[in-house]
């Protein structure tokens, strides 16, 4: 990416993190690993980019995927994914849960728009330029 950016160019870029949250999810999904800020900084540098700015995502997440996708994974409980499971785990909820899920996601753009940090989440998020 980085040759392909013309300079000054930006990239931004999110990846999964976390290693303990791996499950058939990040299979399905195509991951190849989870990166945590530090990783995921280390990684841009060596590819050639400075780095303007890295944060976790979704601090919500990391404890449902832990309980509901991970251990179960680990286990031999949850085998595999298919179209319809995916669907229904990424829909967008509705009702009280759904209002409460968006104040939190709609918290997290404030800090983001802040370029303060997140401590923690099942994504990061960078800002890297050429």
């Amino acid at each position: 990416m980085h040759r392909l950016l013309i300079p000054g160019g930006r990239l931004y870029i999110t990846v999964p993190a976390y290693n303990i949250l791996w499950s058939d999810e990040d299979d399905y999904a195509g991951h190849y690993r989870r990166y945590t800020r530090h990783t995921l900084t280390r990684a841009l540098k060596d590819a050639g980019f400075h780095v303007e700015y890295v944060t976790y995502i979704f601090a919500m997440l990391p404890l449902p995927i832990f309980v509901l996708r991970s251990l179960p994974c680990r286990f031999g409980l949850r085998r595999g994914i298919n179209v319809e499971q995916q669907r229904r785990e990424h829909r967008q909820m509705r009702g009280i849960i759904g209002r409460l899920v968006g104040l939190l996601f709609e918290t997290e753009l404030h800090v983001i728009r802040r370029r303060s940090q997140i401590p923690f989440g099942s994504s990061c998020m960078a800002v890297a330029c050429t």
